[in-house]
């Protein structure tokens, strides 16, 4: 939490840094400062790093656990099932996300790698609460 916390406030500082591109520019999409870029980058990685963890332990405590919640628990199993085949997509969509806008560096490529976190943090945020459920049955 702390951390989707200080990446929206990154991306606050960075939404508050638009109007910084270079003047005369022909761009029509201003950069954003070299150290905004930099803080969202490292907070991009930090998220999606966390978002990972959290993922791959749930998904890897459903692999173990899965006669019991296959049978006692099918919203969980229907939940890993899906968030395996959003999974991998999301990750690499975040991944060039986070690539397009160290290459780009402005507001537009920095809305696409915030949607492509969203997607993530809210896979992570279901792996979560399927987790609980599961810590909370397991005999």
């Amino acid at each position: 939490m702390k951390t989707l916390l200080t990446l929206i406030a990154v991306v606050l500082v960075g939404l508050s840094f638009q109007g910084c591109g270079t003047f005369g520019s022909s761009s029509s999409t201003p950069s954003l400062s070299a150290s905004t870029s930099t803080a969202v980058v490292v907070n991009a990685e930090k998220t999606l790093s966390e978002a990972r963890l959290t993922i791959e332990t749930f998904l890897q405590l459903e692999h173990n656990h899965r006669a019991f919640i296959k049978k006692n628990l099918p919203v969980v199993h229907n939940g890993a099932e899906t968030i395996r085949r959003q999974y991998v997509d999301a990750m690499l969509a975040a991944d060039r996300a986070k690539n397009a806008f160290k290459n780009n560096m402005n507001s537009s490529s920095q809305a696409d790698l915030n949607t492509a976190i969203q997607t993530i943090v809210q896979l992570a945020a279901e792996a979560r609460t399927y987790t609980n459920q599961i810590n909370n049955s397991t005999p």
